[in-house]
């Protein structure tokens, strides 16, 4: 629908605006929309080297590998809304340069680096594909497929880790890598987002099971609080099996189960997903809104202390 487009594209453009950055929007005049929207999607691509190989935004910080999905996936909005082409064939030349050999957004340039949630970010941006019926990649796969090799990559390590914690999947999947012992919401938030995303693309029942099966375990070791707070963390570091939680909270965290929870709700129809799905909102909009639930949104954690 008109509207829905409209607001989502409308969305977009907000979310992806730097700070202190002013833009002429009329969120009732969808060509004011697709115009902020595409001074924005400029604003963005200049941090991309054209003429670079591998299909990233400039790097090294603030363009961490996992932000550059990030970046592709919202560019992919932006096509998909305004019609407009300008990126696509830059944005399909980096899903292709990031894919991997086995497309499953595992590249072996990325190898001993990578950890699950940097692999969840450019998953995003196929899962987003899906959705879309965005092109495939020239000689790849459906995106479906694409995004069911990254889930059976993420449900292998799931399994991998059930000694510990009754399950969940570590952040690194790498033995070696700091933070090998961290169990968190933006890894175990992204493996349940993207197994809702699934059952409600494919219709497959696996996938659903999946999803409530990384759900029990978010609200039984306490990522996941009876009043939909979302914190950061827990760790099987030295046999503490998960006995403790980091209670930091990130928006983006909060932001996954919102995502899959969405997509639960809209597969079963369930009443239960649908009051999960308000009670995210409720808690996201009272947590990183200033002033609560209408003002302008904020990263608390990056906010001073005083």
């Amino acid at each position: 629908m008109k509207s829905s487009s409209s607001s989502r594209l409308a969305a977009a453009a907000i979310a992806f605006a730097h700070a202190g950055s002013a833009l002429q929007l009329n969120t009732e005049d969808a060509s004011s929309i697709k115009e902020a929207a595409s001074q924005v999607a400029k604003g963005l691509y200049i941090f991309h080297n054209e003429d670079a190989t591998t299909g990233q935004f400039n790097q090294p910080e603030p363009w961490f590998w996992w932000l550059s999905g990030s970046g592709w996936t919202g560019l992919m909005d932006y096509t998909v809304y305004t019609k407009d082409t300008t990126y696509k064939a830059d944005l399909l030349s980096a899903l292709s340069k990031n894919v991997g050999p086995d497309f499953d957004f595992v590249p072996p340039e990325q190898a001993g680096w990578e950890a699950n949630d940097d692999q969840a970010y450019w998953l995003y941006a196929g899962l987003t594909a899906m959705e879309y019926g965005f092109d495939t990649l020239p000689g790849g796969p459906a995106w479906d497929v694409v995004s069911t090799n990254a889930f059976n990559l993420f449900a292998s390590r799931w399994n991998a880790d059930s000694e510990t914690c009754n399950g969940g999947l570590k952040w690194q999947y790498n033995p070696k890598a700091n933070g090998w012992t961290y169990k968190n919401a933006v890894t175990n938030g992204a493996f349940f987002q993207t197994a809702a995303r699934l059952a409600r693309y494919t219709g497959n029942q696996t996938f659903a099971d999946w999803a409530v099966k990384i759900w029990d375990w978010s609200r039984g070791v306490g990522l996941v609080s009876d009043d939909y707070h979302v914190y950061d963390g827990t760790s099987d570091d030295k046999g503490a099996n998960c006995s403790s939680v980091n209670h930091d909270e990130w928006s983006y965290n909060i932001a996954s189960y919102l995502h899959g929870a969405a997509h639960m709700y809209n597969f079963t129809g369930d009443a239960a997903w649908e009051e999960r799905v308000h009670g995210f909102v409720d808690t996201a909009a009272a947590t990183f809104f200033k002033p609560a639930k209408s003002g302008v949104m904020f990263e608390q954690k990056c906010e001073p202390d005083k």
